[in-house]
């Protein structure tokens, strides 16, 4: 009777098959490793960079393999993607891609140093893993730093673009959101979903969405119709004297005492009221110099009909002063 051969139990990873001592090393490891990014999501370590390594690592060795899947009628987790939906929940593939691509910043030509990815920021570090690491070159980091994060992004769009052909370089998107009324976002969703398949819209360039290019055409007609109306908002905007606040103004605006700004037209009325004011005062003031040289005039001829009077009283018989005081140390003839 033929003896059975005794196999080794094996597995593979990586598309390597492995020996059950290399699956315990793994298991092990897996188990570590998903045990600090728990930690990492609770609050206990906040160091993204290390969160970062650890998704690489977890994605590098397929270390999701060896980790149970406590999930109801799941047989475990099928990829890096489907583990980081069940151990991220709300931040979904987008954030683990985000956090795996910034650990090889750390590699290859113009590495990053851990200090700089931790003064760049996850958002930051994650978009420049997106340029070629020729192009990261310490000039590019250091101005990348100066930037937000949206100035970043559409940087590393622009360097991507340089090496695509021209019919598929795209802009640089994000998500804009506002609170509205619920029947004005109903309004807007339907407006969206028809103006989308518009002719100009469908057939135009395609490097551009649809939404992007709706909403852009909404902007100029916005623009168009309403030109007026928004040349006077910015005016509004602009002027202390109009909005009734000081601060921060677009650049637009001019300078007044006291540090605030004043548009324009506002200036123009605030000239002409000084002016206008000037003017009064100046009059007002030659007015009442004439008043006065008037009044000077009238005193001295009161002064001067006053002193005729008092010399006809007390010399009525000569014709004038003078002679009245020559009399008087003239000595009287004896007789």
């Amino acid at each position: 009777m033929a003896t059975k051969k005794k196999f080794k139990s094996k597995s593979k990873a990586n598309g390597k098959v492995l020996a059950n001592g290399d699956r315990v090393v793994l298991e092990s490891r897996a188990i570590v490793v998903d045990r600090e990014l728990t930690g990492y999501l609770e609050g206990v370590n906040q160091s993204f960079l290390d969160m970062s390594k650890l998704l690489a690592e977890v994605a590098e060795k397929k270390l999701w393999l060896y980790l149970p899947d406590p999930r109801p009628n799941s047989h475990g987790f099928k990829n890096i993607k489907d583990y980081g939906n069940y151990r991220f929940g709300k931040m979904g593939k987008s954030k683990v891609y985000e956090l795996i691509s910034i650990a090889a910043l750390t590699e290859g030509p113009n590495a990053l140093t851990e200090k700089e990815i931790r003064k760049l920021g996850p958002k930051k570090s994650a978009a420049l893993a997106r340029m070629e690491p020729e192009k990261r070159t310490p000039e590019v980091i250091d101005k990348a730093t100066t930037l937000t994060f949206a100035e970043v992004d559409a940087m590393v769009q622009e360097s991507v673009n340089e090496d695509l052909p021209e019919d598929q370089r795209t802009e640089t998107t994000v998500m804009f959101a506002r609170t509205v009324a619920v029947s004005v976002a109903a309004e807007m969703e339907r407006l969206e979903a028809v103006g989308i398949n518009m002719e100009g819209i469908r057939s135009a360039d395609r490097s551009v969405s649809r939404v992007s290019k709706f909403w852009g055409c909404a902007v100029l007609a916005m623009r168009h119709y309403f030109a007026e109306e928004l040349a006077g908002a910015e005016r509004y905007m602009s002027c202390d004297t109009c909005h009734g606040e000081k601060g921060e103004r677009p650049s637009d605006s001019r300078s007044v005492a006291g540090g605030g700004k004043i548009c324009g037209e506002c200036l123009s009325e605030q000239i002409k009221r000084e002016t206008a004011n000037a003017t009064k005062a100046k009059v007002a003031a030659e007015k009442l110099s004439k008043a006065e040289a008037r009044a000077g005039e009238a005193q001295a001829e009161e002064g001067k009909a006053n002193g005729q009077s008092r010399g006809e009283d007390i010399f009525p018989d000569y014709e004038n002063e003078s002679q009245a005081r020559g009399a008087r140390h003239t000595r009287p003839a004896r007789t």
